[in-house]
């Protein structure tokens, strides 16, 4: 009997990753945009998540010759592509680890970098 209903439910439920599961997107979708919210506006109008923002908040005052201020958007663009490039580098040397598996790893990852950060979010929250 328990075999039958797994396997009706296995031929009914879509063969995707958990980490593609709608649900996740969705919560992905919200702390990305809550992140992007905090940082923008008690970081000195920068995004953290949406790099497109920076891109044309940087090219906007480059074009208007503001080149101290277009360079502020420049570091949190080269973090997120050193963060694509360690993120791409522990894929391919844990891409078929059994313990753990890459993407939780870099979630891990993740998680210890923003809380070493709270001391300094926590400071700016109190102001």
């Amino acid at each position: 009997m328990a075999s039958k209903l797994h396997n009706a439910l296995a031929k009914k439920l879509p063969d995707i990753q958990m980490s593609e599961a709608f649900i996740n997107c969705v919560f992905l979708a919200m702390s990305g945009g809550l992140q992007d919210a905090y940082t923008y506006f008690t970081r000195n109008e920068v995004f953290s998540n949406a790099q497109t923002g920076n891109v044309v908040l940087m090219s906007t005052h480059f074009m208007m010759g503001e080149w101290y201020q277009g360079l502020k958007y420049l570091l949190p663009f080269l973090a997120f592509g050193l963060g694509v490039f360690v993120t791409e580098r522990i894929q391919g040397k844990y891409k078929n680890a059994t313990r753990l598996h890459w993407r939780q790893a870099i979630l891990l990852i993740e998680i210890v970098i923003l809380m070493a950060s709270c001391p300094t979010q926590w400071t700016c929250l109190q102001q």
